[in-house]
């Protein structure tokens, strides 16, 4: 399984992690514009490949993760619903916000894509009792 996470900062390298840790198998291409950020996830074993070029490196995946800002995340998207993608790829995002990513993501779905919606459980996960 080919895995893409665009974006390895805190998030996306953390998913690689997990990902590595669970699922050995699997094949992870980190992509990130930030070069010393490719070199950490490539130095440290997050990531299988690197890459900077989303528009070579997504029609490859079977899981695309955008874990990057939401503005950059929509911007994706639109790209995506551009490119010939594998049939049945899935598609997530760690944006914090979702009205406008789902609408971006509207043209993928309408191609027969699966999106999923994501959300980073990031911050507190305490709740006060009353």
């Amino acid at each position: 399984m080919q895995i893409l996470i665009k974006g390895l900062g805190l998030i996306g390298s953390s998913l690689a992690l997990a990902i590595k840790e669970n699922h050995p198998a699997a094949n992870i291409i980190g992509m990130d514009l930030n070069q010393d950020s490719l070199n950490y996830a490539s130095r440290h074993g997050l990531v299988d490949e690197i890459s900077t070029d989303f528009l070579v490196v997504a029609p490859k995946a079977d899981v695309i993760i955008l874990a990057c800002p939401v503005q950059t995340i929509i911007k994706d998207l639109a790209k995506l619903a551009e490119l010939k993608l594998k049939p049945n790829v899935i598609v997530t995002d760690v944006g914090s916000t979702k009205d406008n990513i789902m609408v971006a993501a509207l043209p993928l779905q309408q191609k027969g894509i699966t999106f999923i919606g994501g959300h980073p459980m990031a911050g507190s996960h305490n709740c006060r009792q009353s």
